[in-house]
């Protein structure tokens, strides 16, 4: 009698894999797209360029233009790769049918937002890379050596901030074709009146007030004072830090709540969305109360 072995069950990725193989294949997809690595690589070296043409000769903030403008572009930059690509790439995605079929698959939802962050985290360090090169190469620039581990912690935190709202902002986004105007209409905005391209001096204290609230500002501000300061005066603040940590701890929570894998067929604008989205929180709000007052 000959014994027969029964096959061995293929043995199931580690989450640290499943999360790794999606940073890998977002990076290849946004490589392998000419806008968008034009929109995430090249124009925030292109902006720092005009910038640096137009005020050159300017002193900024009691620097010079150029030490400036890098650090608005390095904020730029982590806003661009963060959000812009996020939203976008995430749209396609969905209107394609992909994250439909990834979500058929055994791959935790959770592994598909990091992988989406962690690929944003990469195109951002390779876009502040450049900002930074084309700053120390041609403009003269200067940071201090024991502030790079502040603008390192500064961007991590921005690019966690940006790419969680960036996947948030998907559950208002109808389709691919809207995408990309929603995305810039709503962050080009608040990078002219949050000091990003150039300071507002003499601005309304209720839009000071306003602009606060938003991570725009404090992501901007925080990489400003970083190269603004005079050597070994520089403070980060923490206050910058944390906004930024709490909208991404609230976009995340958007997201988990209301995240749409299959594609949307045409229907209401962004006020019927989001008066759908508000109808489904109040449904989950209601469930929740059920629950607890049963237990």
């Amino acid at each position: 009698m000959i014994a027969t072995i029964a096959p061995r069950a293929p043995r199931r990725p580690s989450y640290a894999r499943l999360v790794v193989t999606q940073v890998r294949y977002q990076t290849m997809l946004l490589i392998r797209s000419p806008a968008g690595a034009f929109f995430a690589l090249v124009m925030p070296v292109m902006i720092l360029a005009a910038l640096e043409f137009l005020h050159g000769q300017q002193s900024i903030a009691g620097v010079s233009a150029a030490q400036f403008f890098t650090a608005a572009m390095i904020a730029f930059a982590v806003m661009n790769a963060g959000y812009i690509t996020t939203i976008t790439g995430t749209v396609i995605a969905r209107d394609d049918g992909i994250l439909k079929r990834l979500h058929g698959t055994p791959l935790p939802p959770s592994a598909y937002f990091a992988g989406r962050i962690g690929a944003a985290a990469l195109t951002t360090a390779l876009a502040v890379v450049a900002v930074m090169l084309v700053g120390l190469a041609f403009y003269r620039i200067h940071i201090d050596a024991p502030l790079i581990g502040a603008m390192v912690l500064t961007v991590i935190v921005g690019v966690l901030c940006f790419s969680s709202v960036g996947l948030a902002a998907t559950v208002l986004v109808g389709s691919t074709d809207v995408a990309l105007p929603m995305a810039y209409g709503s962050l080009l905005p608040l990078c002219f009146v949050s000091d990003v391209f150039l300071p507002t001096g003499g601005a309304p204290a209720w839009l000071s007030t306003a602009t606060s609230v938003f991570p725009v500002k404090h992501l901007a501000d925080a990489l400003e004072s970083i190269f603004v300061a005079t050597p070994g005066s520089a403070v980060l603040s923490g206050t910058d830090l944390w906004v930024m940590i709490g909208w991404a701890a609230g976009a995340l929570a958007v997201t988990v709540l209301f995240f749409q894998w299959e594609p949307r067929p045409a229907g209401p604008g962004i006020r019927g969305r989001l008066g759908k989205v508000l109808k489904r929180l109040h449904v989950r709000l209601a469930s929740m109360r059920r629950a607890f007052r049963q237990s």
